[in-house]
């Protein structure tokens, strides 16, 4: 099938070709962390089914099975407002319900279990509806909306695409729109990598794919390109040193860096630090604020001079070749 870039994918993808994240973890605060969270998700998979909590005891009056629309949504969160005695529906209950009303047969969505990290990617069978029961292995009854899954295993958190890391990461809720930029890689994985296209990689999305810690390496390895004598001291990467990377150094004289993908950095924040490192270069797939405060020792690296570097370490069957050459390439 023929490679599309990234504007042409997307014009590509059909209104029904979505991804989605899902938790799987309707149960109390006090109760996510524990170990039946894992067994519950299992057999969720087993069941081919994901869903969302916020389940209520007093049910539909039908045994017709009950599809997520605007209607039954609405009959459900009256019942939910009157039972928990509130007028105002949580918002994380309308986040949920907005996205598994959206959901729609052919959608990828995309997990991973507590504890083992073990990933699986689905494929959606049909839309949305209500549970009343129908599933009962343990804590079954916690879902109140499900949609049948064929669910596959893509194997540990640590070997997804960087992409897909990346916007794994962090916290979110219940469910979570996958940008559509990453689509394409829930397709290729849930597909084994049979006839689905490769992306290809543009300076103008080439921070996309990676996740924060890969394109903080293809920075060290490009500042070792300009400063070949420094050298990474790994113990140097600190979380209450938020304004930089990472240090490289050459005996008593020090480099340094902040990467963004996708927010902007503000060069004056970084004045205070020049007398201390030789060099700091930024770089940032958005935006710089304060750019007049370049100088000699701060330097902004262009997108298209590491987008070169990159294509370069791709070509040359680099570090990033066996990165990314599954899923995209380079022209």
């Amino acid at each position: 099938m023929e490679n599309l870039d990234k504007e042409k994918f997307i014009q590509n993808i059909k209104e029904e070709d979505k991804g989605w994240m899902v938790q799987m973890k309707p149960f109390q605060p006090s109760d996510r962390n524990k170990n039946l969270v894992q067994e519950f998700q299992k057999e969720s998979i087993k069941n081919e089914i994901c869903g969302m909590g916020w389940n209520i005891k007093k049910h539909f009056n039908t045994n017709n099975e009950i599809e997520l629309n605007s209607v039954n949504r609405e009959f459900f969160v009256n019942a939910y407002n009157n039972e928990h005695g509130g007028t105002t529906t949580p918002r994380s209950l309308s986040h949920a319900l907005n996205s598994y009303e959206n959901i729609k047969k052919g959608d990828y969505l995309l997990t991973r279990l507590f504890g083992s990290n073990e990933c699986y990617i689905g494929k959606v069978i049909k839309k949305a509806f209500y549970n009343q029961h129908i599933y009962t292995f343990k804590n079954a009854s916690n879902y109140s909306w499900v949609v049948n899954v064929d669910w596959k295993h893509i194997g540990h958190f640590s070997n997804l695409p960087g992409a897909l890391r990346g916007i794994m990461s962090g916290r979110w809720n219940t469910i979570k729109r996958i940008p559509e930029i990453h689509l394409n890689l829930l397709k290729i994985l849930y597909n084994d990598g049979k006839d689905k296209e490769k992306m290809l990689l543009t300076k103008t999305n080439f921070h996309l794919v990676l996740d924060p810690l890969e394109l903080e390496d293809l920075v060290s390895f490009f500042m070792s390109s300009k400063y070949p004598d420094y050298h990474l001291v790994p113990s140097s990467c600190k979380i209450n040193e938020p304004e930089i990377e990472f240090k490289m150094v050459n005996k008593e004289k020090q480099i340094t860096c902040q990467v963004k993908s996708n927010k902007e950095i503000d060069i004056s924040k970084y004045l205070n630090l020049q007398d201390y490192y030789e060099k700091i270069f930024l770089f940032s797939g958005t935006n710089y604020l304060n750019k007049e405060a370049c100088n000699d020792k701060i330097e902004i690296i262009k997108k298209d001079e590491l987008f070169a570097f990159l294509k370069e370490n791709f070509e040359d069957k680099g570090y990033f070749y066996y990165k990314l050459s599954k899923y995209y390439y380079f022209k």
